[in-house]
C-alpha cells in the first residue's frame, strides 16, 4: 500500500488491475489469431505486450486455445452443433462470434497440427529468447493464415 494525496491504493489492487488487462488483450490476441484476423494481429500483440503478457504466456494462452478449439471441434464432428460445442468453451459472450467462426474454419485434424506448431514454437522461443517475439508473430500469423485456407 502506499498513500498519495487524500488516495490509498493497495498494491493488490494496481495488480489486479494489471491482469485483467493483459488477459483481456490475450483473449483479443488469440480469438483473432484463430479466426483468420490478420489486420488485428499485430495491433492486439502490441497491445498485449503493453499490457504486460509475457512471451510465455502468449504461447499458453494460444496453446490452451487451440486444445479448447479441437475439444469443441470433435463435439462438432460427433454431431453436436457449432453453437453449443462453442457454449461449452465457457467464453465471454463477446468472444462467441469469434470461436464460432474459428471453429467453422478449422477441422480438427488442422487443430491437431496447429497444437503441434505451437509446441514447436514454444520450443524455439526459450532455446532463442532474443528471436521470441519474431518467433510469436510468425506463429500468430501462420494460425490466421491457416485458418483461411479451405481443405
Amino acid at each position: 500500500m502506499y498513500a498519495r494525496g487524500k488516495q490509498r491504493v493497495e498494491l493488490e489492487d494496481v495488480a489486479a488491475v494489471v491482469t485483467d488487462a493483459s488477459a483481456l488483450a490475450l483473449d483479443a490476441l488469440v480469438d483473432a489469431a484463430f479466426a483468420g484476423k490478420l489486420a488485428d494481429i499485430e495491433f492486439q500483440y502490441t497491445k498485449a505486450r503493453n499490457a504486460g503478457t509475457s512471451a510465455g504466456a502468449i504461447l499458453f494462452g494460444v496453446a490452451r486455445h487451440a486444445s479448447q478449439l479441437h475439444k469443441a471441434r470433435l463435439a462438432v464432428d460427433d454431431g453436436q452443433s457449432v453453437d453449443a460445442a462453442v457454449g461449452g468453451l465457457w467464453l465471454h459472450f463477446s468472444r462467441v462470434p469469434l470461436a464460432q467462426a474459428a471453429l467453422r474454419a478449422w477441422s480438427a485434424s488442422r487443430l491437431q497440427a496447429a497444437i503441434g506448431q505451437v509446441g514447436d514454437a514454444t520450443l524455439q522461443s526459450r532455446l532463442n529468447a532474443d528471436l521470441s517475439e519474431a518467433i510469436i508473430q510468425r506463429l500468430l500469423l501462420s494460425l490466421a493464415m491457416a485458418s483461411r485456407r479451405k481443405d
